[in-house]
């Protein structure tokens, strides 16, 4: 697989816009989180549909269950188009989402996703808010992914993101289980 393979672009106003009108990004989700993977000690997730449970073997092709979240952050207009425009590339459901923040100056580590699930699903990451000073690395490619474009990234490959900037990032990341 290529390290980053992009599927298309998607008008991402109105997630920005809840998000910029909420925030829950200090809840008990992030915080087990950290716990859990340690490289992800400076993200904060919300999560919409996404369980430690759902990272196990037996969730290789069912979704997550739905948290608290779903309803205040899912916009069902967008949610279909990008779902269509995901199946148009890979036919398939997702069995996790969840909202990422990596803050200003932070950084995810080089790392590989590791588990049955992440080794059989494929990981989009769609940027909400994010700038040309977010360097995202697959491997030995690096690019800057610009807000509404959906990529699906080698998630078995080293990779890791610098945010050298003094803005937080936040992408929509799905795991996407193909049929």
């Amino acid at each position: 697989m290529k390290p980053f393979v992009y599927i298309g672009d998607i008008n991402i106003d109105s997630i920005a816009n809840k998000l910029s009108n909420n925030n829950d990004w200090n809840n008990p989700y992030s915080i087990i989180r950290h716990s859990y993977y340690a490289v992800h000690s400076d993200t904060h997730i919300i999560p919409l549909m996404w369980s430690l449970e759902s990272i196990k073997f037996e969730y290789t092709s069912k979704s997550a269950p739905k948290t608290e979240y779903w309803d205040k952050y899912v916009d069902k207009v967008f949610f279909k188009e990008l779902f269509k425009k995901i199946n148009t590339y890979k036919t398939g459901h997702p069995i996790r989402v969840m909202f990422a923040l990596l803050p200003a100056q932070c950084f995810i580590y080089p790392h590989t996703d590791t588990g049955d699930s992440f080794s059989v699903n494929s990981r989009i990451h769609i940027p909400i808010v994010t700038n040309d000073k977010v360097e995202f690395t697959v491997g030995s490619e690096t690019i800057y992914m610009k807000q509404g474009e959906i990529f699906e990234i080698d998630n078995q490959d080293m990779h890791s993101v610098y945010n050298n900037s003094d803005e937080d990032r936040i992408h929509l990341i799905l795991d996407w289980h193909a049929h």
